[in-house]
């Protein structure tokens, strides 16, 4: 009996099987895996950048068969090129996610300086969904665990494709953006340049301010340059020209100054791909007042330069007849252009001019300078704003012009006003001039007024292609030079007046005629002079700029002196031989000369 039950059951066991749950057929698994990314995101209109590698963070989910929720099998994430998502043979893997993350893992922060990366994804991941995080290197260098390596510059799309366990695929509905920038490719800000035209001029002028010839690594066109702008100084007050005005290096400003004085004009930059990194450029303007017109208080005592072309620097000089480099801050050789002839004192400024300037400045209402006896120092002074910081002009205890207690006034030395002022700062200097419409030379000019158009003449005189050790007594005032004859050795000191070496005849002493080319005198020796640029620190010596019109170095911390003065060795007085000091000190061996663009003629009213 027990036999013939086990067969009834064995044979029924089918029927009992096809009678289950577990026996009706399955439905096939036909939904694709959907899947996103939460970061980076595509940040229209602009696009996202990544500088070397980025941590991406991306979601998926599936439904697995009768619909219930599985999670994808694979998710990889990829990258390809605009335009080119459809196109397999130029898409690139970047690798397939790990194992889900939980949201508490996304961090706060991330190499890009993002806040709040974990607040993106979260906004961003939908409930339910899987997270996924793959570290992105875009290069150069390839790193673990995969490298992608990206040329810089270089716009690619990312995207993610998923796949379930029926091998069904599903793809990121859109793509996200990215500019690759890699700093392993010294990826920085932008160098900012600008011009200003004119260089120099009056209340009345409208300056117009170029930054056009700033420059970019990635950002080619300076149409993408961000710039913003201060044209008086003083930043610190406020930007004339904000970020938020949108402003790019390829506009050109205007601005008009309402005060006569020298300003600093600020450029600052920033790229497309690198908004936190900001660099600055300044340059220096002279607005002068009474319409900028030029009231040299000798106007005899200049001469022209005319417009052209001119060669400036030096790579040999010779002297007693041996060949010698120069120092790497007189090269390279290079040319410059002038566009306008401008004038320039023949001579350097006097005793006697300076104090024609300090009464004339020191006691009216409007005084621009102060002097403060217990100092013994001339300062700056602004009636207008009295609560500005000071800057030196003058000490007279470099000077032959002393402040007399008895007459409260200045004055000068009994046979020095003629000789050439010193004891002045380079600020001094510069006021001086602007007081009369005027400015110092730039670097440039001081050098072609003092070597003429024959860049074979390392002195200021013509001919001057050598100073010989017997004729220096009789043409430059400069160290050893002076003998017993020289009717100004001891009595009145180390300088000699103005245009001393004329070829004329003092006290019995011959000099020989050194003029230069143009007919300037006293450009080798006798005292040093300011020059208006700036000298750079550090190689290019000459720095890059627009050899039209030059303006020099846009910013430093010394500005240029030319020349030599009686402290110079035969070396240190050619054309070519530069050196800077701090624009605040002065010296009893330097002083200056003065220059201005020679006014153009309005042409006749009719014929």
């Amino acid at each position: 009996m027990r036999r013939l039950f086990f067969v009834l059951f064995v044979l029924a066991s089918p029927l009992l099987w096809s009678c289950s749950e577990n026996d009706t057929p399955a439905v096939v698994d036909q939904s694709e895996p959907e899947v996103r990314i939460c970061y980076p995101y595509d940040s229209e209109p602009t696009t996202f950048v990544v500088n070397d590698s980025i941590n991406v963070y991306f979601a998926a989910h599936d439904l697995g068969p009768n619909g219930r929720q599985a999670e994808p099998a694979k998710v990889e994430l990829w990258f390809s090129r605009p335009g080119t998502l459809s196109d397999t043979t130029d898409r690139v893997l970047i690798g397939i996610a790990g194992r889900p993350i939980s949201i508490d893992q996304v961090p706060e922060m991330d190499s890009n300086r993002v806040d709040s990366v974990r607040a993106i994804v979260e906004r961003s991941l939908p409930a339910g969904w899987s997270l996924y995080t793959r570290p992105w290197f875009t290069g150069p260098t390839p790193l673990p665990p995969i490298g992608t390596p990206i040329n810089t510059g270089t716009d690619v799309q990312l995207f993610a494709v998923a796949y379930d366990a029926a091998e069904n695929v599903g793809r990121t509905p859109g793509v996200v953006r990215v500019h690759v920038t890699n700093f392993g490719d010294d990826i920085g800000p932008p160098t900012p340049r600008f011009t200003v035209n004119p260089q120099s001029g009056s209340t009345a002028t409208t300056f117009v301010f170029d930054a056009s010839t700033s420059t970019d690594r990635i950002d080619r066109e300076t149409h993408k340059i961000s710039v913003r702008w201060d044209f008086d100084g003083n930043p610190a007050n406020g930007w004339d020209i904000p970020w938020t005005a949108n402003a790019r290096a390829d506009e050109k400003q205007s601005w008009q100054y309402a005060v006569p004085r020298t300003y600093r004009a600020t450029l600052q930059a920033h790229n497309s791909y690198l908004p936190g990194s900001d660099s600055t450029v300044t340059r220096d303007i002279l607005v002068t007042s009474l319409g900028g017109s030029p009231r040299p208080p000798e106007e005899s005592n200049y001469c022209d330069i005319p417009a052209g072309t001119y060669v400036i620097g030096d790579s040999i000089y010779v002297s007693d007849g041996q060949t010698y480099q120069t120092d790497a801050v007189e090269r390279p050789v290079h040319e410059v252009a002038f566009t306008s002839t401008y004038r320039i004192e023949k001579t350097e400024v006097t005793n006697r001019l300076y104090l024609d300037y300090l009464r004339a400045e020191l006691y009216p209402d409007t005084a621009s300078i102060e002097y403060r006896e217990g100092e013994r120092l001339v300062y700056s002074w602004d009636p207008a704003h009295p609560d500005a910081p000071r800057v030196v002009y003058f000490d007279p205890s470099l000077s032959e012009i002393y402040y007399s207690l008895d007459s409260r006034t200045f004055a000068i030395r009994q046979g020095y006003e003629d000789h050439p002022v010193t004891g002045v700062t380079w600020f001094g200097a510069s006021a001086y001039a602007l007081a009369y419409g005027l400015r110092l030379p730039t670097e440039a000019e001081w050098e072609v007024a003092a070597r003429g158009a024959n860049g074979a003449w390392s002195y200021p005189f013509v001919g001057g292609t050598e100073l010989t050790l017997a004729a220096g007594p009789y043409r430059v005032n400069y160290f050893g030079s002076r003998n017993g004859t020289d009717p100004f050795i001891g009595g009145t000191g180390p300088t000699t007046p103005r245009g001393f070496y004329n070829g004329q005849v003092y006290e019995g002493f011959q000099t020989l005629d050194t003029p230069s080319a143009f007919g300037t005198y006293d450009m080798a020796g006798n005292v040093a002079e300011w020059v208006g640029d700036w000298l750079p620190a550090s190689p290019p010596f000459y720095p890059e700029y627009l050899d039209s019109d030059p303006q020099g170095a846009s910013s430093g911390t010394h500005r240029v002196v030319r020349g030599g003065s009686y402290l110079s060795s035969r070396a240190g007085v050619r054309c070519t031989a530069r050196k800077g000091s701090l624009p605040t000190e002065c010296f009893a061996s330097v002083g200056f000369r003065t220059a201005y663009i020679r006014p153009v003629a309005a042409p006749p009213l009719g014929r």
